[in-house]
């Protein structure tokens, strides 16, 4: 009796640190949507201008402009060791504390509905763009484990608008009166 009340505790916490964790993910991502996604794709229905690549779709949705986004957070333990190398380069050394303290967390969903403040995109699930033929997106985001402390964290985010046109970057950001605000970009991967 008294393994099954522990168990249910710890199973408490652990559900309770993730729902914080997940909470905070989402605050980072209404706080900064335009910034991870930047606006070009208004100008040009695609996260990249890259002439002659037939693989990119212009997005032609009624004004509308659709970003396909994959709700489940992948593992970013080998961007953490590529963004570890980038920090030394430049000596960074308060974000570098942080990825240094960084624990696993227990895995990670995206609500896409939680995400607000998305300017002129709509924010899509990554299935629905896939099962669809009709909607034509400017682009697809891929979110990677964050490390987030009390006033710091790390974002790390694929975008790309088509299999040859696509950038990995770290995000670092600091908590500044209640708000995540950015501070640098680190591009770790460009194709």
């Amino acid at each position: 009796m008294k393994n099954i009340i522990i168990s249910i505790i710890l199973s408490c916490h652990l559900f309770s640190c993730t729902e914080k964790t997940n909470d905070e993910f989402e605050n980072i991502l209404n706080d900064n949507f335009l910034i991870f996604t930047d606006t070009i794709a208004y100008s040009h229905q695609s996260f990249f201008v890259i002439p002659n690549d037939t693989n990119i779709k212009k997005a032609s949705n009624n004004g509308l402009y659709y970003v396909c986004v994959d709700k489940n957070i992948k593992d970013s333990k080998k961007l953490r060791s590529y963004l570890d190398i980038e920090l030394n380069l430049i000596s960074n050394f308060e974000y570098k504390e942080l990825l240094s303290k960084h624990l696993n967390q227990k895995k990670i969903f995206l609500n896409l509905n939680r995400i607000s403040r998305t300017g002129k995109y709509k924010i899509l699930d990554l299935d629905t763009c896939e099962m669809s033929k009709s909607i034509h997106s400017v682009g697809t985001l891929t979110f990677y484990e964050p490390i987030i402390d009390n006033n710091k964290a790390i974002v790390f985010l694929s975008k790309q608008s088509s299999p040859k046109a696509g950038v990995l970057n770290s995000f670092l950001l600091k908590k500044i009166n209640g708000k995540w605000v950015f501070d640098k970009k680190i591009e770790l991967e460009r194709w």
